[in-house]
């Protein structure tokens, strides 16, 4: 994983199509690091990008979780989750499988 450093107002460059080396951290205009900026993960990819950067850092991905769901009991988390995935299923919702996967490796409720 590379990280792109972005100064503030400014949004990271999308991947690279030229097949060219991974990024690295980006400089500031005159070729210096900037600091005080956050590292953004930039991660190669495919179709799958949705577990392979789960994999990537399953940490960050229970952080990520925990700032919402920190104040809401387990057993709440869970009948919304079996409420959300009828939802989906009515729908025929294109993500379902995905979601379910992400679920299934994270394996707390709540995702």
């Amino acid at each position: 994983m590379n990280d792109i450093m972005v100064p503030p107002g400014m949004s990271a460059p999308g991947p690279s199509t030229s097949g060219g080396a991974p990024r690295t951290k980006a400089a500031g205009l005159a070729g210096q690091p900037i600091p005080g900026l956050l590292a953004i993960p930039v991660l190669d990819t495919g179709p799958g990008f949705a577990l392979d950067t789960l994999d990537a850092d399953p940490a960050r991905a229970h952080r990520l979780l925990d700032a919402p769901t920190k104040y809401v009991p387990k057993q709440a988390l869970k009948a919304l989750d079996s409420v959300s995935r009828q939802w989906l299923v009515k729908w025929d919702n294109a993500y379902l499988p995905e979601i379910d996967a992400i679920a299934a490796r994270l394996d707390r409720p709540g995702v």
